[in-house]
């Protein structure tokens, strides 16, 4: 269920505008028009427009007769790129992108339609999203770490977890929490294998990572969320 609270007035929404259930709320994120995306495991992805008290609420689901449709219901949580697309990490159907169409709909890219480059059999459990200082977009998935971009129609993605050097590789690949810090540095939290930092492409071009874990004194190794404050210090909880 979606809650607004505005001063004594609460506002209790349980559906969307023709009456479909909003489900198991993960995420809510605000876009530059000041639009609201919802994502709800299994409920899918709703837009929702509220101005002076009214809203509208429209859904997004998969539909297996629409390849340009979501990939999945199990919508985690979206960003919004530099270009104005929605990205939506999904936990069974990998990433899409809603590209907003002449008419105001939307087509969703995802690896069933316009992502050649995706992986078929792996990283399509998708927790966590964020953007880096590039515009790139991170996708936190069971399976490790990937780095997309969409430009002129077109999707490019890279894997973040090929390091060989097994001290400068994540310590596990099951991502929970994943955010860009001010200074552009990538953070991620992870299930059993510490909070570890980006630090860069080494001199071969893979990704290379710090990470901090129980045996530098965290009292777990399973990281469950992480913040910033206004010092630059990082906040995580561990389980």
């Amino acid at each position: 269920d979606l809650f607004i609270i505005k001063g004594d007035n609460k506002i209790h929404i349980t559906h969307d505008s023709n009456g479909n259930p909003l489900g198991r709320i993960y995420d809510i994120n605000k876009d530059r028009m000041g639009n609201y995306w919802i994502c709800s495991k299994g409920g899918g992805v709703f837009k929702m427009t509220y101005s002076d008290g009214n809203y509208s609420i429209i859904s997004y689901r998969h539909d297996e007769n629409n390849a340009n449709s979501l990939s999945s219901n199990n919508a985690y949580c979206s960003v919004e790129d530099k270009h104005g697309n929605i990205w939506v990490a999904t936990y069974d159907g990998g990433v899409n992108i809603m590209v907003k169409k002449s008419d105001g709909t939307f087509d969703f890219v995802n690896n069933k339609n316009g992502m050649k480059d995706y992986p078929q059999n792996s990283y399509h459990k998708v927790r966590s999203l964020t953007i880096d200082k590039e515009g790139s977009v991170w996708a936190g998935t069971t399976d490790g770490l990937i780095v997309m971009s969409y430009e002129n129609n077109e999707a490019k993605i890279s894997k973040a977890t090929e390091q060989p050097e097994p001290s400068k590789r994540l310590q596990c690949n099951d991502i929970i929490c994943l955010k860009c810090d001010a200074n552009g540095t990538i953070w991620i939290g992870t299930n059993g294998g510490g909070l570890s930092h980006c630090t860069g492409k080494d001199e071969n071009g893979f990704y290379a990572f710090e990470t901090l874990g129980s045996k530098d004194g965290l009292p777990s190794d399973e990281i469950k969320s992480l913040t910033f404050d206004n010092t630059g210090d990082v906040w995580f909880a561990t389980d």
